[in-house]
């Protein structure tokens, strides 16, 4: 089934929103260690780390950041959270590791918004 313009579209935007956000984690001195971690339980945008933190960011484009914000839904923490445990288990060299879960807000003429801790497991 062809795409249309739109979802093409939307579809550019969360990459570049994801290649944006893992500089500006890098930036700011994270290591990024996967991109769109994809398993059956979920899929989580970006994981880094920083020290002895592992972070596991979602990333949100919207025209605004509000809204952005808004539009993590319970359902989606819990198919992040259900795959970070699941990458924890199988990268054991991050278990003695603190885990957290933050997002990054991408909207249009603003720098990415970092949202530590966004929520607790």
């Amino acid at each position: 089934m062809a795409k249309t313009n739109k979802e093409i579209s939307t579809y550019q935007k969360g990459i570049f929103s994801e290649w944006v956000s893992s500089v500006f984690l890098f930036l700011k001195g994270y290591k990024i260690l996967d991109r769109r971690y994809k398993t059956k339980l979920g899929e989580i945008d970006l994981i880094a780390k920083r020290k002895d933190i592992i972070v596991f960011i979602e990333v949100k484009y919207r025209k605004d950041r509000i809204v952005a914000g808004h539009s993590i839904s319970r359902q989606g923490r819990e198919r992040i959270q259900n795959a970070a445990r699941l990458f924890l288990q199988k990268n054991q060299q991050y278990q003695g590791f603190e885990a957290r879960f933050d997002a990054i807000l991408v909207s249009r003429y603003f720098y990415p918004y970092h949202i530590e801790n966004a929520w607790l497991i």
